[in-house]
């Protein structure tokens, strides 16, 4: 990439070639005549940071530096991001003398403005006993966290793969969506509503069939995307009319447990909230969103290789904060053969109450995982398992608890003295445990910091870090055994030793 003093080199060269070609202009340059120098200078600065954009856009398909760009291959690779609503028990009290009944599809919401949907019908008993003594009936139903809009959207135009978009609610993300199209009665004018059915960019789809696809943009806008007719699925005709059921949710709730809900209708019920059975997951991040458009383009949800499975869950189960999936060949490099191993894919997770191991001490008190029964599978735990049956049920499926290990990392640095220390330690900290922290998706992927990753990191955000004059030294603490592939290991503030100085430097002056 060409660089301001390399267009101003060249600028140089041609004025002093020796053609005479600028007799004023060249003496006036060699005098650093300010009126030159501006214009020239300028001209320079506006072609290096031309030069810059296009070694940036070259490079920028393998990258993926910008949002712009992650976005874009993740529209290629037919990557949607979606959130995942939440799953709550609801404890329903009657005080009344007489019993109610909540429906299946009944509309609640909580004080924080989140809408709920109860998923079975339940009848509430009525009190017993009276006076003093008056015990309120109870009953526990569960319900799903979201909020339904109905879209009735007539075709335009008959046309291959016809689009329709899916608008944007505020403050809420993406969960779900059916699709129902009118056809007309045999015999009649009339129409009856025919379902549709999701497949994942028409794989194992006929001619014929009512299916459609979910596809997104650059700009991250969703369309339902029908068929083309006489190669795949149905196509739509001009003026039928396709009845959407969009589903939007708010992603993770952190509700808190007890938090007050009302019905739709009026009603002397005292509602409130039991227990969250999934907390529900926002959209991906960029970062890790980045990480996906890594994987091959062509993905049918059929997971037949280890990386595969990995990219299933990481999918499927995008709010993990630490997942690692191997097979008996991987479970064989570090704790040798076991015949109990064969065709089992061992899986250590942790979201939020998972069980979890910790260790201190690798060399003289090594912790090993522990096997989680069947019976003691959580619901996340369990939902893994299925779908990794469903993926591939040629293997088994053995869960373990991860073990945590902070990584040990110390940083110096040296900066200038109008500087507070106090201040870049804090900004130091951090931006690493922002980066590598127990949350990071770095953590998540097995990603451990390096130290050039490291003082790269912080020259690059920091400029007190960046300036010319700071000394910066790294040095992550060896951890001996480390491939273990269920060792969950982040940088904890404890982990972290930061130390920064300040140093003067000394300007030659007259006087004192």
């Amino acid at each position: 990439m060409l660089t301001q003093d390399d267009f101003q080199g060249f600028i140089a060269t041609a004025l002093n070639a020796g053609n005479n070609r600028y007799p004023d202009l060249t003496p006036l340059y060699a005098a650093k005549e300010p009126r030159i120098l501006a214009s020239l200078d300028a001209m320079a600065k506006m072609l290096a940071m031309l030069a810059e954009q296009l070694d940036d856009a070259l490079t920028e398909p393998f990258t993926l530096s910008k949002d712009t760009s992650v976005f874009a291959a993740a529209a290629l690779r037919g990557i949607v991001n979606k959130a995942k609503s939440a799953r709550v028990v609801i404890l329903a009290r009657n005080s009344s003398d007489q019993a109610i009944r909540i429906d299946v599809g009944d509309l609640l919401s909580d004080v924080v403005g989140n809408d709920y949907m109860a998923e079975v019908a339940v009848t509430v008993p009525a009190a017993s006993g009276g006076g003093s003594s008056l015990s309120p009936g109870e009953a526990y139903f569960p319900a799903v966290q979201r909020k339904t809009v109905l879209l009735n959207h007539t075709v335009t135009a008959s046309q291959a793969f016809y689009r329709i978009e899916i608008p944007v609610q505020e403050g809420l993300y993406l969960a779900s969506i059916a699709v129902q199209g009118t056809v007309p009665v045999q015999g009649g004018t009339a129409t009856s509503l025919q379902a549709y059915e999701y497949r994942d960019r028409y794989v194992n789809s006929q001619v014929g069939e009512p299916i459609y696809n979910v596809d997104a943009d650059e700009k991250q806008r969703v369309y339902v995307v029908f068929g083309m007719a006489g190669v795949v699925g149905v196509q739509p005709q001009q003026g039928q009319v396709m009845n959407l059921t969009v589903n939007y949710c708010a992603g993770k709730i952190t509700t808190e447990l007890g938090t007050p809900l009302s019905l739709a209708q009026p009603t002397v019920l005292d509602l409130s909230l039991y227990t969250i059975t999934d907390a529900g997951a926002a959209p991906l991040p960029t970062a890790t969103l980045r990480q996906l458009c890594k994987y091959p383009t062509v993905y049918d949800g059929s997971a037949v290789l280890l990386g595969e499975f990995d990219y299933l869950l990481n999918r499927t189960f995008p709010d993990l904060k630490f997942l690692s999936v191997w097979n008996e060949a991987r479970e064989e490099q570090v704790r040798g053969i076991n015949v109990n191993n064969v065709n089992t894919l061992m899986v250590a997770c942790y979201q939020d109450v998972e069980p979890i191991l910790a260790e201190t001490d690798p060399i003289h008190s090594p912790v090993l995982p522990a096997v989680i029964a069947d019976s003691d599978l959580n619901a996340l735990q369990s939902a893994i398992k299925t779908a990794l049956n469903k993926a591939d049920s040629g293997y088994r499926v053995r869960f373990l608890t991860p073990v945590t290990a902070p990584i040990g990392m110390i940083v110096n640095a040296n900066v200038a003295s109008i500087y507070a220390p106090a201040d870049v330690s804090n900004r130091i900290s951090a931006l690493l445990l922002a980066e590598f922290g127990q949350d990071s998706s770095n953590a998540k992927r097995k990603i451990h910091p390096t130290e050039r990753r490291i003082q790269e990191l912080l020259r690059q955000n920091l400029p007190e870090i960046a300036d010319k004059w700071a000394e910066l030294a790294v040095t992550i603490v060896y951890y001996p055994n480390d491939t273990r592939p269920e060792l969950y290991r982040y940088v904890t503030a404890a982990s972290l030793s930061v130390n920064v100085t300040r140093h003067s430097q000394k300007v030659p002056m007259w006087g004192d």
